[in-house]
């Protein structure tokens, strides 16, 4: 699989986005989980 360039979100979404992640780090997600969580948010 190919790495993929991060894009960013608008900066309203961005913020939102980077919430969840902070979230999903708190309950123990794997990175990998995390990156597919969000990504079809940007």
């Amino acid at each position: 699989m190919r790495t993929q360039a991060l894009t960013l979100a608008p900066p309203a979404r961005q913020t939102l986005i980077n919430k969840w992640a902070t979230s999903l780090e708190a309950e123990n997600k794997s990175p990998r989980t995390i990156r597919g969580y969000c990504r079809p948010g940007r």
